[in-house]
């Protein structure tokens, strides 16, 4: 397992810049006054590199988490600001799919007993031509949601309270927002085997901000592919086949 100080020191090991002893560089992150550029570089340059690996796949295992949202009877619509409430790092809506329909989980909050009831996921774009066509039915339990282009979920029919008085809970599974580096001890949160990547990663932009083409750079850009696709052979959800489709059997 490696901290951002720890990774950027690695880095400035491999570098060989600037006039300080290879590796000792930076002492802490944020740096102190006077660190020299190469570090400095090797700083932002690991920062970018973690924020590339988040960015290279929607769906990272270490990135997916669960929570759930209370529904405010007579609230249709939450916004990301209404479900960030609940959910500081919520970034998008995961629904789970078992060969079928996707879908979530509804439950009433009020129940001594938790029972899961599975809530239709919709399309925005099935969605918007016709789930959201007028006249709309009264309030009651949710059936049916969508998740809007802005991140927004929708619910239909628009929740009211529960047979038991309480609220309807949306339990869900959701990709949470990028984790940033900011300071000496933060780690990253994908599997400590693969913070190498991050590494040979931020070597690599270091390679491209100097406009390098030596050895080292080439060995980054190898470096790079290979320990991403192990990456994503292990943090990514198994793929099946239907094989029921155009005739299979």
């Amino acid at each position: 397992m490696s901290t951002f100080l720890q990774l950027s020191q690695a880095v400035h090991l491999r570098i060989r810049a600037g006039n300080q002893t290879p590796g000792s560089q930076p002492t802490a992150i944020p740096a102190p006054a006077g660190t020299e550029q190469s570090a400095l570089d090797a700083i932002t340059c690991v920062a970018e590199a973690w924020e590339w690996v988040q960015n290279q796949h929607m769906s990272w295992n270490w990135m997916r988490k669960q929570s759930s949202l209370p529904l405010v009877p007579g609230t249709r619509v939450y916004n990301l600001a209404l479900i960030r409430a609940t959910t500081a790092d919520y970034e998008w809506n995961i629904p789970f799919y078992a060969g079928g329909q996707k879908y979530c989980y509804l439950y009433d909050g009020g129940a001594a007993t938790r029972t899961d009831q599975p809530i239709t996921c919709v399309p925005y774009i099935e969605w918007r031509g016709y789930w959201d066509r007028a006249p709309r039915g009264a309030n009651a339990k949710p059936a049916f949601f969508t998740e809007r282009p802005d991140r927004s979920i929708e619910f239909d029919p628009t929740p009211n309270n529960t047979p038991t008085a309480g609220v309807w809970i949306f339990a869900f599974d959701y990709r949470k927002s990028n984790q940033a580096l900011t300071v000496s001890g933060d780690t990253p949160e994908c599997p400590p085997q693969y913070h190498g990547l991050i590494m040979w990663k931020a070597i690599q932009l270091f390679g491209q901000m100097r406009a390098a083409t030596g050895l080292l750079y080439q060995t980054a850009d190898i470096e790079v592919r290979n320990r991403f696709n192990q990456l994503a052979a292990e943090e990514l959800p198994v793929f099946t086949i239907d094989t029921d489709y155009a005739g299979g059997s």
